[in-house]
C-alpha cells in the first residue's frame, strides 16, 4: 500500500490525533515540577504519575527557632499559614492494608543531602517538640504517611558551632506498591443479626480458623472503634492460632452506658467485625509494605 493509499484511510487521521495527545501528556507528567523555599532552598514533587501523593503546602516557608541548647537548635519550618507538607488519600484506599483510618496511607521516599550544620531532619505533624507522628528523615528510606495525620512541617537540628547553615533540597517520589497476601485465616461471627431491646447488651461468638498451616496472632475488634457511640468489649480481644486450629471469642456491645444517660436509637445498626495478624515489613511512620488482608464481617444489632 503507497503512501496515498495510506493517507485515503479515514482511520489514519484520528489515530495521530490521538497518538499525540499521549505523548504530549506523557510529556506534561515528565516536566512537572512543583517547588517549595526551605532557607531559599525547596522541596521538589517531581510528576512521577498522573496521582501525586504528596504536595509542598505553600510555595515559600517560614522558619522559626523552637528551642536551643549549648550545643544545637530545633528550628521548624512550615507555611505562613498552614503546613510545610500536604498528603493525599490515593484513589484507591485498598492499599492500606488495615484499611484503619488511622494507618498511614502512602509510602514515599525523601531524597536529599544536608549540607554542613544539620545535624538531622524530621517531619512533625505539629511541632519539633509534640505531634501524633515525628519520623526521622533518612535520604533514600522510604516512610509512611497520612492516618494520623494529613499535613506536616519539617524539624531540622542544627549546630551552634556553625555560624551559617546553607539551604538544602528534598525530592520525595512515590514508595514501593504494598504486597497483598490473601489473608491466612478465617472468621465467622454467630449471629449475624441479634435483637435485643434498648438497655441489654448484643452478644456475639466470633470463630477464628488457621489456613494452610498457619500460625500466628490475629486481633479482633470493630472497625471505626465506637460505632454505636458506646464501648464495646472483645474477649479475649487477641488470639493465638495454630497450625491447622482454631479459636473463639466473644463480641459484648452494650446498647446503653452504665448510668442509662445515653442509649443507642432504636433501629437497625451495622457494625464491622475486623481481624487482622501483624504487618510483616514496616516501614519507619507504620506503612506497612508487606503484609495480610484484613478479614471484615457486617452484623446487624436491631434494638428495640
Amino acid at each position: 500500500m503507497g503512501l496515498h493509499g495510506l493517507l485515503g484511510k479515514r482511520w489514519l487521521i484520528p489515530l495521530l490525533v490521538i497518538l499525540i495527545i499521549v505523548l504530549a501528556v506523557e510529556t506534561a507528567i515528565l516536566v512537572i515540577i512543583v517547588s517549595q523555599s526551605v532557607f531559599g532552598g525547596r522541596q521538589v514533587f517531581p510528576g512521577i504519575s498522573l496521582f501525586r501523593l504528596v504536595a509542598p503546602g505553600c510555595p515559600t516557608l517560614v522558619w522559626s527557632v523552637e528551642s536551643t541548647t549549648s550545643s544545637n537548635q530545633s528550628i521548624l519550618f512550615r507555611c505562613a499559614k498552614g503546613a510545610a507538607l500536604l498528603v493525599s488519600d490515593p484513589l484507591d484506599f485498598s492499599i492500606s492494608f488495615e484499611k484503619n483510618p488511622y494507618s498511614p496511607v502512602v509510602g514515599v521516599i525523601p531524597t536529599f543531602s544536608l549540607p554542613r550544620g544539620y545535624l538531622a531532619l524530621s517531619l512533625t505533624s505539629q511541632s519539633c517538640s509534640s505531634g501524633a507522628q515525628f519520623i526521622p528523615l533518612k535520604s533514600g528510606q522510604e516512610i509512611g504517611l497520612g492516618g494520623y495525620s494529613s499535613s506536616y512541617n519539617y524539624c531540622a537540628v542544627t549546630d551552634n558551632s556553625v555560624s551559617q547553615v546553607d539551604s538544602f533540597t528534598i525530592d520525595w517520589s512515590n514508595g514501593t506498591p504494598p504486597i497483598f497476601r490473601p489473608a491466612p485465616f478465617t472468621m465467622i461471627v454467630s449471629p449475624t443479626t441479634e435483637t435485643v431491646p434498648s438497655g441489654r447488651t448484643a452478644n456475639y461468638t466470633i470463630t477464628l480458623a488457621s489456613l494452610g498451616g498457619w500460625t500466628g496472632n490475629v486481633t479482633v475488634g470493630l472497625r471505626g472503634g465506637y460505632t454505636l457511640g458506646l464501648a464495646y468489649y472483645v474477649s479475649p480481644p487477641s488470639l493465638v492460632l495454630k497450625a491447622g486450629g482454631s479459636n473463639n471469642t466473644t463480641l459484648r456491645q452494650p446498647t446503653c452506658n452504665a448510668d442509662r444517660t445515653y442509649c443507642t436509637p432504636s433501629g437497625t445498626h451495622t457494625v464491622i467485625v475486623m481481624a487482622s495478624t501483624s504487618c510483616l515489613v514496616t516501614v519507619p511512620g507504620g506503612w506497612c509494605v508487606d503484609g495480610y488482608d484484613e478479614v471484615d464481617i457486617r452484623i446487624d444489632i436491631n434494638v428495640v
